[in-house]
């Protein structure tokens, strides 16, 4: 037994997790890969291991210590959690983001432009990518200043956060001059915005790492030190895939692939990268010595910890250090049972091993036993919801489960105790303590705490309540999906609700993400009802082939919307709405393919049916009829198709209004056929009618309306006006500019118009 000192303080320590980000092996495996990083080189280091060991604070430790090394300022390092923002597209643009608010001088005019065009292509408007990038920029700012507090660094950020925002804010817009400036001055900058200009939005998305990589080449080329890029949570970015799943190993390809991955094409930046697992990378990037198991703390560390909190018999350290693994949460778990011990000391108790527990479990049992009953309805409610979750998901469920003495100060006291691991504004619970807790709660509460967790999933589905990142919600739900989803009493009604989950995720747009996650949960319902038929399962089916689509992935599309088509025309009839829905679907996708005859042949179809079930003038059969006279006009039957863009017009300009969007959209489609017989003069007298009426009702830079003063420019020409073609011409080349920039691909359609205009 040790002597103990003459006078003894025991002392409120930091958490275990804290404390121990200064163990000395892994801090100097990290300096070890830093400095043997040579000019134009670049190095990856790698920590693993089970949640609550300490991963996220030694990052930030690191970093800590990247500030002092270069003068307390962290302008050369960055750090990411992949649990807030796990898609490609999100990584790489706040990684831009944050690397501007380190180098004022720093600029991505092709990455941006690139991402501008392809959440265009997506059909993003100019709005919805303004709030993406405030967004993003809020979330950067947040997590900064989080993450200086809790390092201690005295940084300098604040100070140019401003300028970097300024830089940050509309830089998507390339209409400002600076951002022109640097790409028209640079010519392989304009080599590679006119490679992006012939290509479409998942296109582009495939090649954004490359078009990220030359940007930031130019920056991080100039550093004479290494860069340090810090990933944490890594395993969020495959966590949606089940075990086993193939696809594992190229969910994150993009970041460390051989060839095009971003770790290979980046200069002088050193990677530490944090997650449960063992990245399986290839040696040449990540050696085994560079991988590092983030198990127990050693021995003489643990001791310390033991010490400083006031144990200082030796065999008691070592039952305690067998007990807890040497892992800092079950650590801080012996040291609340400490502090209730405390009295039986002063009256000369000696501890034993089997006053804390005689297994993690029983550990963990205890700590529970000697909790509140606040606090132990808290966690019951915290162990019962998804993986991640946030203060309103928590509230709300309180509420609705009774426990309002939970909202109190003494239930939010929970969340500050190590086993609950706090992410910017998401909580988790530790993974051990869930099972403990979850196996501990009385079945018939845990069933209602799991009904009422869905209740809330479908309260956000309905409207009913609403959240800032439901994806993000979505996710966590679908991720926890077997574990939360034991305890549901399913019914159709249920899992139909489940798979509007799917239709919510198709309508976020990030259809890769979506798409994984789409097809677990179609999987779940299907596992459920055993029955590929099932209404509910063909609907998710139906959306996840959506995604497909609009990702560009039709040949995926197309045998899912086979497979649903065929499966409703037996369950629901030829002649169902649903089923035609699909087989709408399917023809457009043999478009896509172009395969022609057989989109004028299901057109036809779809239309037939539709007019004979629901009437010429439905709103379903006069959107089959304008699929079939865009089609007739591609087939160059354009008679026909002028046919029916003029019924189409007639029957809505009656219904609709002659300035409803839809009766416009057909008037469009009217001006194009005869154009295309050759009417010139007609063409022109509908386009200026257009033109006109789209400038009433969306305003004079809609892009729908410098569409149809395009089109009306376009008129003129074929008619020799070539005077009047050019002033048009000019004017809206003069908007497009203004509101797309000069490098868009329609103000270049525009531009090339006018200079074959000049030459008459």
């Amino acid at each position: 037994m040790s002597k103990k000192p003459e006078q003894q303080y025991v002392i409120e320590p930091k958490s275990a997790k804290e404390m121990f980000t200064d163990r000395e092996e892994p801090r100097a495996a990290f300096w070890e890969v830093y400095n043997k990083i040579q000019q134009g080189e670049y190095d990856v280091i790698h920590y693993y291991g089970i949640g609550g060991i300490g991963k996220t604070t030694l990052l930030k430790q690191i970093r800590w210590e990247i500030s002092k090394k270069f003068h307390d300022s962290h302008e050369m390092s960055i750090y990411y959690n992949f649990e807030k923002n796990q898609s490609k597209e999100d990584f790489l643009f706040v990684l831009s983001r944050q690397i501007m608010l380190r180098n004022k001088e720093a600029r991505f005019p092709v990455f941006d432009y690139a991402f501008e065009k392809r959440m265009a292509d997506a059909g993003k408007t100019k709005a919805e990518i303004s709030s993406y990038i405030a967004t993003k920029e809020n979330e950067i700012l947040t997590i900064e200043g989080a993450i200086d507090q809790i390092s201690g660094i005295a940084s300098d950020f604040l100070p140019f956060v401003n300028v970097a925002t300024v830089a940050a804010k509309g830089v998507i817009s390339l209409c400002e001059k600076e951002y022109q400036k640097h790409i028209l001055t640079n010519n392989e900058n304009r080599r590679i915005v006119y490679e992006i200009n012939s290509l479409k939005g998942d296109e582009i998305g495939k090649n954004l790492v490359r078009y990220f990589a030359h940007d930031a080449f130019q920056i991080f080329n100039k550093f004479t030190s290494p860069f340090v890029i810090l990933l944490d949570g890594y395993e969020a970015l495959v966590s949606i895939l089940r075990d086993g799943d193939e696809r594992a190993n190229l969910a994150d390809a993009w970041i460390h692939e051989e060839g095009c991955g971003l770790v290979r094409q980046l200069p002088n930046v050193c990677w530490v990268v944090a997650g449960r697992e063992q990245l399986q990378w290839d040696k040449e990037l990540l050696p085994d010595n560079q991988k590092h198991l983030m198990g127990r703390i050693s021995s003489m560390d643990a001791r310390g910890y033991f010490n400083r909190i006031g144990i200082w018999d030796e065999e008691l350290i070592k039952g305690l250090y067998g007990l807890t693994g040497g892992t800092p949460v079950y650590m801080d778990w012996c040291y609340k049972k400490y502090l209730q011990l405390l009295g039986k000391k002063e009256s000369g108790y000696q501890f034993r091993i089997d006053d804390f527990g005689k297994s993690t479990t029983d550990l963990a049992e205890r700590y529970l036993r000697d909790m509140s009953s606040v606090h132990l309805n808290t966690v019951r409610i915290m162990c019962c919801l998804p993986d991640i979750w946030n203060n309103e998901m928590f509230s709300w469920v309180a509420r609705k489960a009774g426990y309002l003495e939970c909202l109190g100060e003494e239930g939010n006291q929970i969340k500050e105790l190590s086993l609950i691991e706090k992410m910017d504004n998401y909580f988790r619970v530790h993974e051990t303590f869930r099972t403990i807790v979850t196996n501990v709660i009385n079945e018939k509460k845990r069933e209602q705490l799991s009904e009422i967790v869905f209740q809330y999933l479908f309260a956000i589905l309905d409207g009913e309540c609403t959240v800032n990142e439901k994806s993000v919600i979505i996710k966590s739900y679908v991720q926890s999906l077997e574990r939360i989803g034991k305890c549901v009493k399913w019914n159709d009604e249920k899992l139909s609700k489940l798979v509007d989950c799917v239709v919510a995720l198709y309508r976020e747009g990030d259809y890769q993400v979506q798409t994984d996650i789409a097809e677990s949960i179609c999987e779940y319902v299907k596992a459920k009802v055993n029955d590929e038929e099932n209404v509910s399962y063909l609907k998710g089916l139906y959306y996840v082939a959506a995604s497909y689509s609009f990702a560009g992935k039709y040949k995926e599309a197309k045998e899912l919307w086979e497979k649903v088509y065929e499966a409703r025309k037996r369950v629901l009839g030829e002649e169902h709405p649903d089923t035609l829905v699909c087989l709408n679907d399917l023809a457009a996708i043999y478009g896509f393919l172009g395969d022609y005859e057989k989109l004028k042949e299901i057109n036809e179809r779809v239309y037939e049916v539709r007019s004979r079930v629901l009437g010429d003038g439905h709103p379903d059969t006069l959107v089959s009829m304008h699929n079939l006279a865009i089609t007739y006009g591609i087939l160059g039957d354009y008679e026909k198709s002028k046919k029916l863009s003029e019924l189409i017009y007639e029957i809505r300009s009656r219904a609709l209004g002659e300035e409803h969007p839809d009766t416009l959209v057909s008037l469009h489609s009217l001006a194009i056929s005869y154009g295309n017989l050759g009417d010139y003069e007609k063409s022109k007298e509908l386009a200026e009618k257009l033109y006109e009426a789209r400038c009433r009702v969306l305003g004079e830079e809609h892009p729908s309306t410098l569409n149809s003063l395009g089109n009306l420019a376009i008129s003129y020409g074929n008619l020799g006006d070539y005077e009047k073609s050019k002033e048009l011409a000019e004017k809206l080349y003069e908007a497009r500019c203004r509101v797309l920039g000069e490098e868009h691909p329609s103000t270049q359609a525009i531009s090339h118009y006018l200079a074959a205009l000049y030459k008459y």
